[in-house]
């Protein structure tokens, strides 16, 4: 006991114990979920746990192991997660004490949500940390513009092995021959293979076109489309998404090459180019010896090791980006259902009885594996299973309404009471990803339909928000008083 209150006294500050204390006595309730202690231990984890991953030595041209401290901080996420529910499942208003009010079950259920959050927040904290400490070290410009000028080097540096011969393409324009073959099938073709030869349209042909550096005409409608040596070594691609910059084309940046070339500049050049290659060179063994860089040591990629930068500047762009783009959306929802998933479930054992709760996982496990073999053996297609999720719903839904007409407590409704408490929240979303699948087996493939579906993912967002609005309604109305009138029924 002495220990423990050390620990508070060590983690937990004056004004903090002494709103604890108050909230006990005035609020119950509240003060079940210790969502103000969670919040607090949650904030100053996430302090300690920063400072310790900004102190460890990462050089972000290594390969990213973001994956060893996220499972550490996941262990620990865990162990705070049981160690809450042994202090949150000890003392329960709605089953023993108190009056317990809609305002109650509403509040109970956001204080459970909020708990969670700090909990599951902490494993993202790592890989955060890793994208920013890259992004910090190395700009998207400094990438873009200095892995093309290392592309200039390599180039000057190694111009005596350099690939000068364009490859091509020959192309034979003839309407004709397309027409005859087009008369010979029941599809409209613009271009067919002989042997090495493509036979194609005009259309097709100045469409071609741009996809290649030069084009010469030979005469009797006989094209070859040349594309010139990719002296492009290395690449920063992924930075051009958010450093937008016009680079030399491939012709372009051939011509600089040899238009450039001088042998006095030798010197200057490779100077230069080991300054790029500290800065961007990985120093890992590890990535040499792997099986598919193995060589004799003599070619130019092993005399300048730009197999090491090349490494070095993939390991830089992963960990930069990592968080960039649509990967936030992404790690959000992945945040969000894991919190609102285990909110549920803690939310639906609290207001259930022990043996229901665990009769409802099992219910759910069972009609999961019975829609399957449905799904199987009439070979249900997606409709056909989201048919089957909405049935459901509905049994679920009857089931629950069904409570209050009833004079005995039926293990039966619990079940359906307390499934209906976990899908209806997504019942929304179920809906828009039903009507997608209606759509696209009735307009798919016409013009309506891209129409539709340029606007799908904005439908599944709203339909995110329109479930936890309908969540948040319901707990309140339906749901408590679908609980408090089981509950208090007479068992059996």
């Amino acid at each position: 006991m002495r220990i423990i209150e050390k620990l508070k006294s060590w983690f937990l500050p004056a004004f903090l114990r002494k709103f604890d204390h108050k909230l006990l006595l005035n609020n119950p309730v509240l003060w079940t979920s210790r969502a103000h202690l969670v919040s607090w231990l949650g904030l100053l984890s996430l302090a300690i746990l920063a400072l310790i991953f900004f102190t460890i030595p990462n050089d972000p041209r290594h390969e990213s192991v973001v994956y060893l401290p996220t499972f550490f901080v996941l262990i620990i996420s865990v162990v705070g997660i049981i160690i809450w529910l042994i202090y949150l499942l000890r003392f329960n208003v709605f089953k023993r004490f108190g009056t317990y009010t809609w305002k109650s079950m509403l509040g109970s259920f956001l204080l459970l949500f909020a708990s969670l959050g700090w909990f599951v927040l902490l494993p993202f904290l790592p890989s955060a940390i890793e994208a920013y400490r890259a992004d910090q070290a190395y700009t998207s410009e400094e990438l873009i513009l200095e892995a093309e000028r290392m592309n200039f080097l390599i180039s000057e540096l190694i111009y005596d092995s350099l690939i000068v011969d364009f490859t091509g393409d020959t192309l034979l324009v003839s309407d004709s021959l397309i027409q005859a073959e087009n008369d010979k099938n029941t599809y409209v073709i613009e271009n067919y293979l002989e042997g090495s030869l493509n036979i194609c349209t005009q259309e097709f042909l100045l469409r071609k076109i741009v996809d290649y550096d030069s084009i010469v005409s030979i005469g009797n409608g006989y094209y070859i489309l040349l594309t010139a040596p990719n002296y492009r070594f290395l690449n920063a691609d992924k930075s051009k998404n958010y450093f937008p910059v016009k680079s030399l084309s491939n012709l372009e940046f051939y011509n600089s090459i040899h238009r450039n070339y001088n042998s006095d500049s030798l010197s200057k050049w490779r100077t230069e180019f080991e300054k790029f290659k500290i800065k961007y060179a990985s120093d890992e063994d590890y990535y040499l010896n792997r099986t598919y860089y193995e060589s004799d040591g003599s070619s130019y990629l092993d005399m300048l090791g730009i197999r090491s930068i090349e490494e070095g500047l993939g390991n830089i762009s992963f960990r930069k980006y990592f968080w960039s783009g649509e990967a936030i959306e992404v790690f959000f929802r992945i945040w969000f259902y894991t919190v609102l998933g285990l909110s549920l479930l803690i939310f639906v054992f609290r207001h259930s009885t022990t043996k229901v709760f665990f009769l409802s996982l099992f219910v759910s496990v069972l009609l999961m594996m019975i829609s399957g073999l449905l799904g199987a053996f009439l070979s249900l297609d997606e409709i056909g299973i989201y048919n089957l999720m909405l049935l459901y719903i509905l049994m679920f839904f009857i089931s629950t309404f069904s409570i209050f007409k009833s004079t005995r407590k039926s293990k039966i409704q619990g079940v359906a009471l307390n499934l209906f408490t976990l899908v209806i929240g997504f019942l929304p979303v179920i809906i828009v990803l039903y009507y997608n699948e209606i759509i696209s087996s009735r307009y798919g493939g016409s013009p309506n339909y891209y129409s539709y579906y340029a606007e799908f993912e904005v439908r599944i967002q709203v339909a995110e928000i329109v479930g936890i609005l309908l969540l948040i309604i319901l707990i309140p109305t339906l749901i408590y008083k679908s609980y408090r009138k089981w509950y208090a029924l007479p068992d059996e």
